[in-house]
């Protein structure tokens, strides 16, 4: 029992191997059949109108026989050669929109992936990235008005407490300078797969 898809994909039987059709392919492809049947049914239709008329006629053999082929015979080649024009093109559609389906189809991945990319990046960022920089920032400029709070208010004139939070502002502010630094190495890391 031959299977739906080899009956819709394969139209010879020649050994050479088809690439697969895609679903707009198949579509198309059917579409063309349908029309060609269609041209077909009004080309016997209008044939059977025609031997209708010719028997209810009562007009002479000549004058019917004309009525055959004006009223039957063109309307009916007529109709076949539609069917049959629309069945070619609608094949050579199905064949371009096989030729195309698939390299659009890989660009549509290739997109999806990106943006996935973009959105988990944009979403680390505003998850961990940010508000690390700000926790950062707030420490740095906390430690920065507590010593100078102390500074001026002339409480601390003390060197171990003013060279403590001196260190504490240092070190938060070459963390506040070298953060897009650390940035672009962490999204590097982030974004470059680990080989095992």
């Amino acid at each position: 029992m031959p299977s739906k898809v080899r009956f819709l994909a394969a139209e010879d039987s020649s050994s050479t191997a088809r690439r697969p059709r895609s679903q707009a392919g198949l579509v198309v492809a059917q579409l063309g059949i349908v029309s060609y049947w269609l041209g077909l049914i009004l080309a016997v239709l209008s044939l059977l109108v025609s031997m209708g008329f010719i028997a209810v006629s009562t007009e002479a053999l000549a004058y019917r026989l004309m009525s055959v082929v004006f009223l039957g015979i063109f309307p009916a080649i007529t109709a076949w050669a539609a069917g049959w024009a629309l069945l070619r093109i609608l094949r050579i559609a199905s064949e371009i929109c096989d030729l195309i389906a698939e390299p659009l189809y890989r660009v549509y991945l290739i997109l999806k992936e990106t943006a996935l990319s973009v959105r988990d990046c944009f979403v680390w960022l505003t998850k961990d990235v940010i508000p690390q920089y700000v926790r950062t920032i707030t420490i740095f400029l906390r430690a920065c008005h507590c010593g100078m709070r102390r500074f001026i208010a002339g409480t601390a004139f003390n060197f171990k407490i003013i060279l403590r939070i001196s260190m504490i502002a240092y070190r938060y502010f070459l963390m506040v300078i070298t953060f897009p630094i650390r940035l672009v190495a962490q999204v590097l890391i982030a974004t470059i797969p680990q080989q095992v």
